[in-house]
């Protein structure tokens, strides 16, 4: 049974795999190792590595500077239009 404003932690992982599976997916279209995406937004290797597992959630800002750095739509990272 759902509750106000809790959401099962099922839901929650399946998002951060939905997530990270379309940075990762993303990244290699782009022909991007990590180390590039690395040097295209800054961002440690370990955390992009994190997030493509599905182990940790990005946060929103982090989200909108990789667009920013990489031209990438957020809808498509977030699995809308692609």
């Amino acid at each position: 049974m759902l509750y106000m404003n809790q959401k099962p932690d099922e839901w929650s992982e399946t998002v951060l795999r939905h997530i990270g599976k379309n940075l990762r997916r993303k990244r290699q279209d782009a022909g991007w190792t990590i180390n590039r995406m690395y040097a295209e937004t800054g961002i440690a290797r370990i955390t992009i590595m994190r997030w493509e597992s599905g182990k940790r959630s990005p946060k929103l800002d982090d989200l909108l500077w990789v667009c920013k750095c990489t031209g990438w739509k957020l809808s498509e990272i977030l699995g809308g239009a692609k």
